[in-house]
């Protein structure tokens, strides 16, 4: 007895143990934790350390160069005696140098570094893009593991519905009530169902792979799913008037399109890469232009066999004249221009494709918001009717099949409903994408409708 006993400790002990080694991650969480371990977000922000640097080398170019050198020279007489030093005429120079250049006129200098900065300050959007694509694309990845374990369990629903039917259709068959026919369909139908809960099982354990991968968790987890204790009606209100505020104050296209224009990153990048092209024109151009530069130097020699110094200081004003470069300035110049035709056609691509995907994300919003009041409606009527063929079924007035089919059209009707409110919930943070603002607020008001955990 005392070593069953031992058992039981043993067994409550792990699981107890394998209980608290699961994580509950919400929409936040998942997005603070791919932020420290997404690969992709990781070398967005070394491109913008390394771009960063680059500005800088440039920079460099337009300030004063010092530069101090000191060297030490030997002369030795071939023709003393060797084995005698005192009669040795071997002589030590030190020589010191110190020495300041400052460009006075470069434009090849002045050019490169604007068309750094633009490029810079590109990469900055970049980063700031790859933020957004961060938060986005760990929504998906986090409402798709919430509808595919809607899937699962409306099938596990289903499987016990079916076997509840299963269980009469073989009571009946032994009171001579159904036929061999109606027993192997039954039985077929309820392998058919058992299939569907092991694939959509696989199917929902994948899922949670693929979020676990992105965002670089390691263990084991459970996600938030919509507060139980809302009804149906409070949930369709605070998701489709209350949740974001944002969406009654620019409800309409002008609205969105006028943000849009104003804050959509990829244009405001190709804008940005524009500018810099048309600094490497300027660039190019300056090859052909003189350049102006100041020298300053002090030296001091020390000659330690005469045991004497002097020193001297030198100052120059260099002109520098281009006059023929084998027509390498030329072909630079033909290049920069097809670059900027190229960021030309660049931006007015990203603006084309930022009004094309911005009306898709808004029509996919309201679409799924008028969608959420025709699937509630739905589900209010299949509910009502799986209750009174659930009440007529106890009163005899309608058969197994009719309330199997009344059960499976509610379910049928509830996973579409929460599936929609998920698909309008991922569609608004599209949207907001688009328009180029999204932000971390956005998850913490999705948070605010998740709680229980599924």
């Amino acid at each position: 007895m005392n070593k069953l006993k031992q058992y039981y400790l043993l067994f409550v002990f792990l699981v107890a143990v394998s209980a608290q080694a699961v994580e509950t991650v919400n929409l936040s969480d998942a997005y603070n934790i791919a932020q420290k371990h997404n690969e992709d977000y990781a070398i967005s922000g070394e491109d913008l350390t390394v771009q960063l640097e680059n500005k800088n080398q440039t920079r460099a170019n337009l300030l004063p160069q010092i530069r101090f050198s000191r060297s030490l020279v030997k002369d030795i007489d071939s023709n003393t005696n060797p084995t005698n030093s005192f009669f040795s005429l071997d002589r030590k120079t030190r020589n010191s140098s110190i020495s300041l250049s400052q460009s006075i006129f470069s434009y090849a200098n002045i050019t490169n570094y604007l068309r750094s900065d633009n490029v810079l300050e590109a990469q900055k959007l970049r980063h700031k893009d790859s933020q957004q694509t961060l938060i986005l694309t760990v929504s998906q990845f986090y409402f798709d593991i919430l509808n595919s374990k809607l899937a699962l369990d409306s099938a596990n629903q289903r499987l016990q519905y079916i076997k509840v039917h299963q269980a009469l259709i073989e009571q009946q068959y032994k009171n001579h009530q159904a036929t061999n026919i109606d027993l192997f369909e039954v039985n077929a139908e309820y392998q058919d169902v058992e299939f569907d809960v092991l694939n959509r099982h696989n199917q929902w354990q994948n899922t949670k792979l693929v979020l676990t991968n992105y965002i670089g968790i390691n263990t084991d987890y459970t996600i938030n799913a919509i507060k139980s204790t809302l009804s149906l009606d409070e949930l369709t209100s605070i998701v489709t008037n209350e949740l974001f505020t944002d969406v009654a104050s620019n409800s309409d296209w002008q609205s969105w399109l006028n943000l849009a224009k104003n804050n959509h990153y990829n244009t405001k990048i190709q804008q940005k890469l524009l500018n810099a092209a048309k600094q490497g024109i300027k660039n190019a151009k300056s090859e052909f232009l003189p350049t102006v530069d100041f020298l300053a130097t002090y030296r001091l020699n020390e000659d330690q066999l005469t045991n004497s110094a002097s020193a001297d200081r030198s100052y120059q004003l260099q002109l520098n004249i281009p006059i023929f470069q084998g027509l390498r300035s030329q072909s630079r110049l033909a290049q920069t221009k097809a670059e900027h035709r190229r960021a030309n056609l660049l931006l007015d691509k990203a603006q084309k494709d930022m009004h094309q995907q911005l009306r898709s994300a808004y029509n996919d919003t309201l679409s799924y918001k008028a969608q959420i009041l025709s699937s509630l409606a739905a589900l209010k009527a299949n509910q009502l009717k799986s209750q009174q063929t659930e009440a007529s079924f106890k009163k005899h007035n309608r058969t197994n099949l009719e309330l199997l089919e009344a059960h499976e059209q509610y379910q049928s009707s509830h996973q579409n409903y929460f599936q929609t409110i998920y698909n309008y919930l991922f569609s608004y943070l599209a949207l907001k994408r688009v328009a180029g603002v999204l932000s971390e607020k956005d998850l913490l008001t999705v948070d605010n409708l998740f709680t229980n955990t599924s």
